[in-house]
């Protein structure tokens, strides 16, 4: 059992080095530790015809890789507008609330999106939009859906808003 702890991103690498080193002597083998191979994947080109604006394409690419691409496929082409102030689309929640395997909104807007951490009001005053995107995706009634919500400004006023007790 080899434990990494401790380090910043500007020694990510220089940590994973040693660890590898550690493990490879354990292992019983060398491996090539020379060579310096891309540790991420370049994003995916902006499909061509997309308007989508350059800043909200590369924070879509940045954050979803390829899914990006699946993500615009399965969204009407309004959701492809900014939230406002914000460069996340309309489409990341209808996206995270059909693929992400959200159980309460606060888990959607706190964690999956984090739009709850984001927007001012942690985003209450985008609930009308929020919930005709995410409450088909979700498959709640109009009940389950004002429980989730109230649940939501619940926990977003007593441990997120402002005013929150630290």
């Amino acid at each position: 059992l080899l434990t990494v702890t401790g380090g910043k991103l500007t020694i990510f690498r220089r940590m994973a080095l040693q660890t590898l080193q550690a493990a490879s002597a354990l292992l019983g083998r060398d491996l090539n530790l020379e060579a310096r191979l891309p540790f991420f994947n370049p994003l995916p080109p902006k499909p061509r015809g997309l308007t989508l604006d350059d800043t909200l394409w590369l924070h879509l690419a940045g954050r979803y890789a390829a899914e990006a691409l699946d993500i615009l496929e399965h969204c009407p082409k309004d959701e492809l507008t900014a939230i406002e102030p914000l460069a996340h689309l309309w489409a990341e929640l209808r996206w995270a609330a059909r693929c992400e395997g959200v159980i309460h909104l606060d888990d959607l807007l706190l964690r999956r999106v984090r739009l709850g951490l984001l927007l001012p009001q942690g985003g209450q005053t985008h609930m009308s939009a929020i919930r005709a995107i995410c409450q088909p995706e979700l498959g709640w009634d109009d009940a389950r859906w004002q429980q989730e919500e109230d649940r939501y400004r619940r926990i977003w006023q007593t441990h997120y808003s402002p005013g929150a007790a630290a």
